[in-house]
């Protein structure tokens, strides 16, 4: 999967205006959520929230459930929550870990390969090991599972 950079994000934003524009929300909804994943795959999570949510609450208010369940699925896949006001989109992390690390921690302890871990967050595989060897630098671990067991122990997993 190839990086999305900013004129990828800029051309779904200026499609889903143009939708907007003419009064076409269900084209709006589907051009904000591609937005979104754009976003996603340039590393830029704030900003795929935010699109995600306005792709949502636009299709939910007309009636689109099949979109509506297509844009919670890659919110829920990239641990983005829709409710609104949440822009920080994953609180602190322990160890000094970012929020990146600490959901790639979790898809760690979740037994998954770092080509797992980049599919199930929009990223390449080189990112997703870089990832990992910063988590294992940070936990001052020797192995994946030697994180994935202070993951469990602390749970660190189960924050969210």
């Amino acid at each position: 999967m190839s990086r999305a950079t900013a004129p990828d994000i800029n051309i779904w934003e200026a499609v889903a205006r143009s939708w907007a524009d003419l009064n076409q929300p269900f084209r709006q909804a589907y051009a904000l959520m591609q937005a979104g994943a754009a976003a996603l795959n340039a590393a830029k999570r704030v900003h795929a929230a935010r699109s995600f949510r306005q792709a949502f609450r636009l299709a939910h208010s007309i009636g689109a459930h099949l979109l509506s369940d297509q844009i919670e699925a890659f919110a829920a896949k990239a641990r983005i929550d829709l409710r609104d006001g949440e822009d920080d989109c994953v609180g602190k992390a322990p160890f000094g870990l970012t929020d990146r690390e600490l959901e790639v921690l979790r898809l760690i302890a979740d037994g998954q390969s770092n080509r797992d871990i980049a599919r199930n967050l929009f990223i390449s595989s080189k990112t997703a090991s870089v990832h990992v060897s910063n988590i294992l630098s940070k936990l001052s671990v020797p192995s994946r599972g030697a994180a994935a067991a202070i993951a469990h122990r602390l749970r660190i997993v189960e924050l969210s």
